[in-house]
């Protein structure tokens, strides 16, 4: 299949997805859900397929993770399993970013993503009950995540980074407060917009090391 035919099927598992969020399907969601990230890493893949860079291997992996992690959460049992994958996710991310760009200190970048973070700890810390601790040990591991996307010449990274944070607090809240579908929906469509342009970002950025290494 060629990439715009993977671009499609993106497209449509997307909106079946978004459609058994919104009718509370989890019939249609255990089908659609764990076919987004393949899918994603599919295109990644038709793009880079003739590289060997590293920064592919290990964002690859970072995906790998995050497939496992959307079929975990596709469970209430399943949560904590889920969110030990996404930090994986996150870990390779980080030093996916790491190697393409090393992140320098910056009071500038890390006051906002700290105060972000102190915000997020106080806002929650009484809802969390047993899982204080995985829970902040995710929130950091993001917000780590977040800064060395800042530090990467790419918009499409830093976009990227943002979602990922933008979606997993509006998901912490869904869980941890309030359900409803507007967050449900919320949740997923700035999580694939994280994906996407994470994917998109690493792949240009990929391109443009090889040909300054050429």
């Amino acid at each position: 299949m060629k990439k715009i035919g993977y671009i499609i099927l993106l497209s449509i598992v997307f909106i079946v997805d978004l459609l058994g969020v919104y009718f509370d399907k989890i019939g249609v969601r255990i089908y659609s859900k764990p076919l987004l990230i393949p899918i994603i890493a599919l295109i990644y893949y038709q793009l880079n397929k003739t590289e060997s860079l590293r920064n592919n291997r290990l964002f690859l992996i970072g995906l790998f993770f995050s497939f496992l992690g959307d079929v975990f959460l596709l469970k209430d049992s399943g949560f904590l399993y889920g969110l030990a994958s996404f930090l994986l996710a996150h870990i390779f991310y980080i030093i996916c970013f790491y190697r393409i760009s090393p992140p320098k200190f910056s009071l500038v970048k890390v006051l906002p993503i700290t105060i972000y973070l102190a915000t997020f700890i106080s806002l929650f810390w009484s809802h969390l009950g047993d899982m204080k601790a995985p829970v902040i040990v995710y929130a950091s591991a993001i917000s780590v995540m977040l800064y060395s996307a800042l530090y990467i010449n790419s918009k499409y990274i830093k976009l990227g980074a943002l979602f990922f944070v933008i979606s997993d607090t509006i998901l912490a809240h869904s869980i941890f407060f309030e359900y409803n579908v507007c967050k449900g929906l919320a949740v997923m469509i700035t999580y694939i917009i994280a994906q996407v342009c994470l994917a998109y970002g690493i792949h240009k950025t990929s391109g443009n090391q090889k040909h300054l290494n050429a």
